[in-house]
């Protein structure tokens, strides 16, 4: 009896060298002197029966709730992984990796965890896993939570943003005016795999120009106004790594408004001496209106034509500059101002009432 008391007492104070040296086994108590080391020895001698050790084990760990326990091995991990860097899979914001995550070996329970832009937890080896953009933290730990090793995965949004309406545009001019207002839905919109899609900037040459830094916006608030004629816009896109695409297209702004011309009344004119009415430039009497500037008014028939006596009609033609026209007309009545004169007949001699010739009105 007393012997089972004293197996008892060594098991409580030293069972750290009976344990390590006989049973293996996953706890053990830290021998403190010389004498529990002697103590041991007998407690080894008494219980040759691992079986009876192990009933007196379990009997003393269930009756004495207080006792400490501590691992007998160490956790040992060899062959922790180097930090990986990678871009992103296409089309996605994020990266499947299916190698270099484990480690090379390792004693004890393994698990782990993920901090960053990828977080988890889980034990074994990771094996596969997909991780977000950005920089992801992964410690490979043992079960009570102790350090073993720790690497990163950074995966890099390498993508470009994608592009879409970017396609040349024919619109008419607005109503009574010489430009295009164009509003948000007018203009290229782009995506991306991972974030919103900002307007950097975006320039306009040609019939239209400007430079307006829209940054933080998707698209163009406020309406763009844009001339009459053909405007080549360039927008830059940029997303949240600072991937750029771009694009170039044209507003062809159509003027389809034709101009208003008024002319003049009816002009008369006066023949000169050789019957002759030389016609004058009349267009600078007609009154044209056009939405957009630069109409121009021609005669027909042109100024410098000669016509005489009567009635000659005039028409004059303004034409603008997207070639759109109209025409009016008036006339010209030309009339003979000028008396005609006579003059007598010289003497005729004549010895007969007979020879006397006839009357000429023409002379």
């Amino acid at each position: 009896m007393k012997k089972k008391y004293v197996a008892l007492l060594l098991l409580i104070c030293c069972y750290n060298i009976y344990a390590n040296n006989y049973l293996n086994s996953s706890f053990h108590f830290l021998p403190t002197n010389n004498l529990q080391a002697k103590l041991i020895t007998f407690f080894v001698d008494t219980f040759k029966d691992k079986e009876q050790v192990n009933n007196t084990i379990s009997s003393a760990f269930l009756n004495n709730k207080n006792l400490k326990t501590v691992k007998t091995s160490a956790f040992v991990i060899t062959g922790c992984p180097s930090n990986i860097n990678v871009n992103n899979d296409a089309g996605n914001c994020n990266a499947l990796i299916s190698s270099n995550l484990d480690v090379t070996s390792f004693t004890g329970t393994l698990n782990w965890t993920m901090t960053g832009a990828t977080s988890g937890s889980g034990s074994g080896q990771i094996g596969s896993y997909t991780f977000n953009v950005g920089v992801t933290t992964i410690n490979y730990i043992d079960d009570d939570g102790g350090s073993g090793c720790s690497f990163t995965v950074t995966v890099n949004d390498s993508e470009s943003p994608v592009v879409s309406n970017c396609m040349t545009r024919y619109p008419n001019v607005n109503s009574g005016a010489c430009s295009y207002v164009a509003y948000n839905n007018f203009f290229p919109t782009a995506t991306d795999n991972c974030t919103t899609v900002n307007v950097v900037d975006w320039s306009a040459s040609g019939a239209t120009t400007t430079n307006n830094i829209i940054e933080g916006k998707n698209n163009f608030v406020g309406g763009v106004t844009f001339n009459a004629g053909i405007t080549t816009v360039v927008v830059n896109f940029v997303d949240s790594s600072s991937n750029t695409a771009s694009c170039s297209f044209e507003i062809r702004v159509n003027d389809n408004i034709p101009p208003t011309i008024t002319c003049p009344g009816n002009q008369t004119g006066n023949v000169d001496a050789s019957c002759n009415f030389t016609i004058p430039d009349y267009t600078g009497l007609a009154t044209a209106n056009d939405n957009c500037a630069g109409g121009v008014v021609t005669q027909s028939p042109i100024a410098g034509t000669v016509v005489s006596v009567g009635t000659t009609n005039i028409g004059l033609t303004v034409t603008d500059a997207a070639g759109l026209t109209a025409n009016c007309n008036f006339d010209v009545v030309v009339s003979d101002t000028i008396p005609p004169t006579a003059s007598n007949p010289a003497d005729i001699n004549v010895q007969c009432l007979a020879d006397v010739p006839a009357a000429n009105p023409n002379v």
